[in-house]
Formats: structure tokens, C-alpha cells, sequence
């Protein structure tokens, strides 16, 4: 069993194990002594506790760290109270930050120098690293399962740490369970697109795209929305995506929730008609410079881009590609030597127009070390490449010192380009990555350079992108006859179309205007980490009922009454006829009129025929 943490102090969990590792802004310091004493002589106040709980990928702890950090800073900057005696500023919220043991590593420097508590679920061999537990679930989404083995130790931590609001990763499954059953505000952040949340059915009341219809007439609303893959995997529970869909949706509709949707109106149509408890939120990244200096913390990196924009006598400045797989993808050999070869081809070659034409590019690309023993050492030292296994992607995107990124569309990679104003060529490969591509294409600020692949939730690309290489020694056996069927469905890629999408993106200042008008428009009133933060504070003051009834059970529905016993939740909307495949409302339209036949023919033959 999990150990109980003595809450003073900040927690670090490993091997089942809490330690106090780092000085908090709990108890040990003469501030926070002032604060105890000022909660404890005034009982009206009291500070407001901020569990964050996040899965240990990166793509998912990132953002709710952001969040965690931003609610630190506010309480830190915005607070006027003072402790009458000795003077010292109250610090009215205490956040500590719940993720699986491994995570603990990717944020213990940041929560250290924040004061942020800190604890980590263990879940023993197998669900140590991102890789032990890709090859544990064999292809199947990992979520439920990681819920089920951490939610007993979970239980346990969030309950020595009595929250008053929990905000949750969406695929934090276990920490949304235990606020939905103890009735505690829930605060999910939804790192993915409000299209994320229309495919995986969790039921907007209408949505009034181009490829959907609908009607209402005589207090009937029949709608046609088309039958697509993913809610078919969804059906069949494919991959425990069915699973998955229908543990987060019950959590939404828990009736004490908040869905902060990382993303804008503007880069996504306003099509979908939403519940009042899903808001969209914008960007929650950090502020950051756009000329940084990485001269300490990256010096190697500092010199190459220095020598890249200076070119000695800085009258012909090269252009800057950033190229990032992220962290979860896992290209083959193929693949990682394909892009290199287009990469050094661009290299070498100007910008599609304009002055640009006799510039030449160089690449700083992320590349995991396990990756980087595709190419041979010449191709590492290339002077026209800088690759290395980590790179501060946020403060170079956020930079001027990058003209365009090349990228895999996760939703966090995605978000930094667009905080950050710069175009893109897209490759995508699993998830919700294609939707992600589609939306930035729609856009105007990035470019294709092959047929987006289909959802598919393979890490490897063997299910979006094929070897050119390979189709002639396929053979004519029954796996070779299968495998050129399968080729035929996903797309082909070639390393002079990559050049080429580089060479457009870079020369061509559309892609750059497109991306900063969604810059601008990511940043407008509603959007931004601070109130995201906002949201967060008053949740936990004043619960989020507010957002989610829809009166009483009973027929009463005064809204004057502040007892939210029998309340119903506002969940009466997934029921509407509207949102399934026309089949079904067709069976239902069918069903109808046997009903309406069989009750005039009763009328018939009790009253007669009726005389009009």
C-alpha cells in the first residue's frame, strides 16, 4: 500500500515510497508559518487545494504542468493579503501535482523550483517508461488499463491530499473517476481539438458542418451525421477505444465538470453546438521570448543558429527548418534516412521566389537517440544539420530564429506553432495527428507533402507510410499479395516531395500570414493559461453544478433553490433522435409509421372509416 505523505512537505514517490526531498512553501519557512497562523486564527480562510493529476507522457504532463505552474504564479503575484502579525504574504492555494513514477523525472527541476508538491503512482514492471507500456498493451490504447492498475494508490494519495478541485489530463482516467464519485469539481483539460471530442461521440447537441443535416418539426429533430471509422472502432470497442470513449464521457457528464478545450473558434469552425461546461481555452503555454539567448543553456545550438543567420557578413542569412517527430512516434529506418535525404537536398537549394532564391536552409531537427543510429556518422555531422535528441522545441518556436517546422501534428507541437506564428509541413501518423494536420491545411499556414494518412493508432508509421523501395520485392505469395493491398490504402512518400513542401513553405509568405493571423487569434480575449487558472480558482470556490443542471427531478425548476439534491444533470441532449447513422433514424422513421398504422387501423375497426 501506498505510504501516507506527511502533506508539509513537498512528496516525491518512488518504489512505493514518498520522500521529502525538496523545501515547500508549506511549512518549514518563516512565511509560511505566518500563513498557518493566519488560516488557523481566521477559519473563514483556508487554503484552496489543487490536485493535478496527468499521465507521464509527455504530450499529457506538459500541459497540465503549465497549468500548475500558472496557478503557483498567480497565487504568487496576484495576492494582497498579508499576515497581520508578522507581515509576510498569504499564500491562499497549495497545488501538488499527481502523475505515474516514471513522469517524476520529465518535471521534478520544474516543481522544485516552485514549490509544486509532487507525487508519483507506481505501477511496477511493465509501466516504468512510455516504451515498456507500448509494448505491454500490444497496439491497444493504454489509458484504461493504466486507470484500473493506478486507481486503488490514486484513491489513496488524492485522499491525504482532501482537494477541494481536480484538474485531470483527459486521459487521466482514474483521478477523474475519484472527483465524479466524491462529487468534487472536476477541471478536465482536453488537449486535442473540439473535432477530438465530436469523434469520439461525446455528444455536442448539434453540429451544423457541411457534411451533417438536420431538422426539427412538430417537436421532432432528426439529423444525419456520417458513419465514420473512428466511431466504428468506437462500436466494436477496438483497441479499448470504446472503452475509453465511455469512461471519459461519463465523467464529463458527472454533473460537477469543467472541459477546458486547448483549442480557439478560428482555427476550428464554430460548428459544433457544446454543453455550457465545454469552454474553449485557447494556447496554455508560457510566454516566451522571441529572441532567447541559448548561448548557457545550449551552446552548440546558439553557435549554429548565430552562424546560420550571420553568415559572417549577414548579407545572405539562411533559412531555419525545425523538424520534430515528438516523443511518442517511432519512425523505421526507412523513414529517418528518407527524411535526411530531402532534408539535405533542401539544404542546398533557395526558396521557391522572391530575394530567398539564393539563400540556402539549414535543419535543426529532434531526434531521438535510438533513431539517430539510422544514419552514419557523416550524415550526424553534416554541417547543414544540427540533430540532437532533445532541443528546447518551445522557446525556438516561439522564436524568430526558426522560418518554418516540419512536424507530426501532435497537439502540443501544434499549439507551440501557432503561439508562435510559423507555417508548416505536416506528416502525421496515428492518433488524432491526421484531424490535427487537416485543421492546419484548412488553415492556409501549412502544406501537405503526401495523402494524410487515416486514424489509425500505429506509433510505428507502418500503417500511414510504405517503402518505395520495398513494392518490388514484395512477391506474389499470399503476404505478398496482402501487403501490396495494404499499400494501396495508405500513402507514398518521396523524398523530393518533402523537398519540394519545404522549399514552397519556406519561399511562400502566405503560409507565414495564415500562421500569424491564428497566432492573434489564439491569443484573444477568453484564450490563455491565465484564465485557464481563473477557471480553475473559482471551480474550486464555487463548484461547476452551475454549468451542468438542468433542474429538478421532480418537476421543479426553480432555479432559486441552492439544494442540489435530486438535481438532473444536463446530459437529457445525448438522447435527442439526432446524431446517429441515417440508417438507424430511418429504422426509426419505419418504426413510426407501423405505429401510426396500426393505430388507425384499431380506429377503423372500432369507429369506421372516417368520413373526411
Amino acid at each position: 500500500m501506498l505510504s501516507a505523505p506527511s502533506w508539509n512537505t513537498a512528496c516525491f514517490t518512488s518504489n512505493m515510497t514518498i520522500h521529502s526531498e525538496t523545501k515547500n512553501i508549506g511549512s518549514s519557512t518563516n512565511e509560511n508559518k505566518g500563513d498557518d497562523t493566519a488560516i488557523a486564527t481566521n477559519p473563514t480562510k483556508r487554503r484552496l487545494r489543487i490536485a493535478c493529476c496527468a499521465m507521464p507522457m509527455t504530450g499529457h504532463l506538459n500541459p497540465i504542468m503549465n497549468l500548475a505552474e500558472g496557478l503557483v504564479t498567480r497565487n504568487k503575484t496576484n495576492t494582497n493579503e498579508r499576515n497581520i502579525t508578522t507581515g509576510n504574504v498569504m499564500r491562499s492555494t497549495e497545488v501538488c501535482l499527481f502523475t505515474i513514477s516514471y513522469g517524476i523525472s520529465k518535471v521534478e527541476s520544474r516543481c522544485q523550483a516552485l514549490g509544486i508538491r509532487l507525487v508519483g503512482i507506481p505501477l511496477g514492471e511493465g509501466f516504468d517508461s512510455d516504451e515498456a507500456i507500448d509494448a505491454s498493451m500490444k497496439g491497444a490504447m493504454p489509458f484504461p488499463t493504466l486507470a484500473d492498475r493506478s486507481k486503488t494508490l490514486m484513491e489513496e494519495a488524492l485522499d491525504g491530499f482532501t482537494p477541494d478541485v481536480v484538474v485531470s489530463d483527459f486521459a487521466c482516467l482514474a483521478s477523474q473517476e475519484y472527483a465524479a464519485a466524491r462529487n468534487i469539481p472536476l477541471v478536465i483539460n482536453w488537449t486535442g481539438p473540439f473535432l477530438m471530442i465530436l469523434k469520439f461521440s461525446l455528444h455536442p447537441v448539434l453540429h451544423t458542418g457541411n457534411d451533417d443535416w438536420y431538422f426539427a418539426a412538430g417537436g421532432l429533430l432528426v439529423s444525419y451525421t456520417p458513419l465514420s471509422l473512428i466511431r466504428t472502432l468506437l462500436y466494436v470497442n477496438a483497441a479499448d477505444l470504446g472503452t475509453f470513449a465511455a469512461r471519459t464521457r461519463n465523467c464529463i457528464n458527472c454533473g460537477n465538470s469543467l472541459v477546458m478545450v486547448n483549442s480557439f473558434w478560428g482555427f476550428e469552425k464554430p460548428q459544433l453546438l457544446l454543453y455550457p461546461n465545454i469552454v474553449p481555452v485557447g494556447p496554455i503555454e508560457k510566454a516566451l521570448p522571441r529572441s532567447p539567448d541559448f548561448s548557457d543553456s545550449h551552446p552548440e545550438l546558439d553557435a549554429f543558429l548565430r552562424e546560420a543567420r550571420g553568415n559572417h557578413n549577414n548579407t545572405h542569412p539562411k533559412k531555419v527548418l525545425l523538424a520534430t517527430m515528438g516523443t511518442m512516434v517511432v519512425m523505421e529506418a526507412w523513414l529517418v534516412r528518407l527524411l535526411w535525404e530531402a532534408f539535405e537536398r533542401l539544404s542546398s537549394r533557395g526558396s521557391s521566389s522572391g530575394s530567398g532564391s539564393n539563400q540556402s536552409t539549414v535543419i535543426v531537427w529532434s531526434l531521438k537517440e535510438e533513431l539517430q543510429v539510422f544514419l552514419s556518422k557523416e550524415q550526424l555531422s553534416h554541417p547543414a544539420f544540427h540533430i540532437r535528441k532533445w532541443l528546447p522545441q518551445p522557446a525556438l518556436m516561439a522564436s524568430d530564429l526558426v522560418d518554418g517546422v516540419f512536424t507530426h501534428c501532435g497537439w502540443g507541437g501544434t499549439l507551440e506553432c501557432i503561439t508562435g506564428g510559423k507555417p508548416l509541413v505536416v506528416l502525421p501518423f496515428f492518433g488524432d495527428q491526421a484531424d490535427n494536420a487537416n485543421l492546419l491545411v484548412e488553415a492556409g499556414c501549412a502544406l501537405t507533402v503526401t495523402a494524410i494518412p487515416p486514424f489509425n493508432v500505429d506509433i510505428t508509421g507502418k500503417s500511414s507510410y510504405a517503402d518505395p523501395n520495398v513494392a518490388k520485392d514484395l512477391g506474389f505469395g499470399p503476404r505478398g499479395l496482402f501487403e501490396r493491398f495494404r499499400r494501396r490504402k495508405i500513402s507514398g512518400l518521396k523524398a523530393e516531395n518533402v523537398t519540394e513542401g519545404c522549399v514552397r513553405l519556406l519561399g511562400d509568405p502566405r503560409y507565414r500570414i495564415a500562421a500569424q493571423r491564428l497566432q492573434t487569434l489564439s491569443s484573444g480575449p477568453g484564450m490563455g493559461l491565465d484564465l485557464a487558472c481563473e477557471r480553475i480558482e473559482h471551480a474550486g470556490k464555487h463548484g461547476l453544478r452551475h454549468l451542468t443542471e438542468s433542474g429538478k427531478c421532480n418537476g421543479n425548476n426553480s432555479s432559486s433553490s441552492v439544494d442540489t439534491d435530486g438535481a438532473q444533470v444536463a446530459t437529457h441532449a445525448n438522447r435527442v433522435t439526432g446524431h446517429r447513422p441515417l440508417v438507424m433514424s430511418l429504422v426509426m422513421v419505419a418504426l413510426a409509421g407501423v405505429v401510426v398504422k396500426s393505430a388507425a387501423e384499431m380506429y377503423t375497426a372500432r369507429y369506421g372509416a372516417c368520413s373526411w
